[in-house]
């Protein structure tokens, strides 16, 4: 799991959105708590634009991790 997400970061950070989207959702197929996947498919649907998505899955984390979350808040990495 920690190989697909470490794709999914360099995709995310070369803008190539579908792809990274795709590494993320494998990654949390072989480990579904995993959190900090779901805070970067948050952010692959903020740069799609899709607020709808990025809410759900920010309130998924939020279930797992609620600090991290906060903590993002307060960094003004992520948006409640």
């Amino acid at each position: 799991f920690k190989v697909w997400n470490n794709i999914g970061v360099v995709y995310l950070g070369k803008g190539e959105l579908e792809t990274a989207e795709n590494s993320f959702l494998n990654c949390l197929k072989i480990k579904p708590d995993t959190g900090m996947d779901y805070i970067n498919i948050y952010r692959v649907s903020i740069a799609k634009g899709n607020r709808i998505k990025a809410v759900e899955y920010l309130i998924k984390e939020r279930k797992l991790e609620q600090n991290r979350v906060e903590i993002l808040i307060k960094r003004k990495e992520i948006k409640d």
